[in-house]
């Protein structure tokens, strides 16, 4: 087995580019001997904790064991910052929802880089110890609005208090400027002048914060915009009151032609079986399951009672799967009124019949299955 601490050495002696006794460090290369022992026993502790003491010290090890001394090791050079590309940051949170409603997820980024310059203008305003009015006032376009719609306009108005922080004149202090400029670079990398104003902030702040909110506002405008259209198009998509009535009396209809309607613990009970079984019955399609609001109904039409109890219609289960993606009313629907490509017959009636093929027939061309 390859010597822990030899295999410590080699690693540090490759770090600090040149070959250490296996005992102790040379005092040029390192004067502090005990800070090299110590960093090598926390190295042995750690890669004991990985490797489980019986393979610390092969193959990709050493690599690691390098990259951990390159951390640990003190330097007299600078750290440096690592870069941020903060649009691709803020970008990546949004991905999914940006599939779904592109306009929503510009709203999301625009909220949260809006709160995100709040918070820093606060700070910097906080710092430079000034007083400034808040704005109050701000009202929304319109009380009429959907959930979406009031939540475009209650990112609308931070945007406005936020607004009066940046061109409210006031001193800044060097010591609040780091402050503001991270609040300025969060709102005009919503712009496509980004640059620009950038390179403005450095030359005039007072200019350079009033031109970024001209920006901004124009971008507010956009998905004011993209907000009032998806308010309208949901308004007109909303089915009315004489819609609705309409579609309740055709299901009550289609429920009396059904028979009597079982909950899904009746059901259960009068098929002998757990209440958790009726429900994969109906979710897998052997058995006719409706919601009417927050209730399952489950008509007792489908049913066939017995000296032995009750059982499902034989063979319900192979139509019930052609309404797959037509729905359990539509269902409902064919089997319970009569069908002329059945000689006015009631289609049920014949499912409990045995008449399994004519039915199935019947119903592939009652949904256009076969054409075409």
């Amino acid at each position: 087995m390859v010597d822990p601490k030899k295999s410590v050495t080699d690693a540090l002696a490759a770090v600090l580019g040149r070959n250490l006794p296996a005992s102790e460090p040379e005092a040029p290369i390192w004067s502090d001997a005990r800070f090299v022992r110590d960093m090598i026993h926390q190295l042995q502790q750690e890669q004991s904790f990985l490797g489980r003491a019986s393979c610390l010290f092969t193959g990709p090890s050493d690599q690691w064991m390098k990259t951990r001394l390159q951390y640990l090791m003190p330097s007299d050079e600078p750290e440096a910052k690592p870069t941020v590309n903060k649009a691709e940051a803020y970008s990546d949170e949004y991905t999914l929802l940006e599939l779904h409603r592109s306009d929503v997820a510009a709203l999301a980024r625009f909220s949260q880089r809006v709160d995100h310059a709040t918070f820093y203008l606060f700070g910097a305003i906080d710092t430079a110890a000034v007083h400034v009015p808040r704005k109050v006032g701000v009202t929304l376009r319109r009380s009429s609005k959907g959930w979406y719609g009031e939540l475009a306009e209650r990112c609308f108005a931070r945007w406005k208090e936020t607004r009066h922080l940046l061109v409210h004149e006031w001193s800044l202090p060097e010591k609040a400027e780091p402050l503001y400029r991270t609040a300025f670079w969060s709102l005009c990398e919503l712009t496509p002048a980004d640059n620009q104003l950038k390179q403005l902030f450095e030359q005039d702040r007072t200019r350079a914060s009033r031109e970024l909110v001209r920006h901004v506002d124009a971008y507010v405008d956009q998905l004011a915009l993209a907000a009032n259209l998806s308010e309208e198009l949901a308004r007109e998509n909303k089915p009315s009151a004489e819609k609705v009535q309409a579609l309740r009396t055709i299901q009550e209809n289609l429920l009396t032609k059904a028979g009597e309607r079982l909950t899904l613990t009746g059901a259960a009970k009068q098929l002998n079986i757990s209440r958790q079984a009726m429900h994969k019955r109906i979710k897998s399609g052997a058995a006719l399951g409706l919601m009417i609001g927050e209730t399952l109904v489950v008509p007792a039409i489908q049913l066939i009672q017995s000296e032995a109890g009750s059982t499902v219609v034989p063979h319900l289960k192979d139509v019930l799967l052609l309404f797959g993606e037509a729905g359990s009313w539509s269902a409902l629907q064919y089997l319970v009124e009569p069908d002329p490509a059945l000689g006015g017959a009631v289609p049920i009636d014949l499912l409990k019949g045995g008449n399994v093929q004519t039915v199935i027939a019947a119903a592939r061309a009652f949904l256009g299955l076969d054409e075409g």
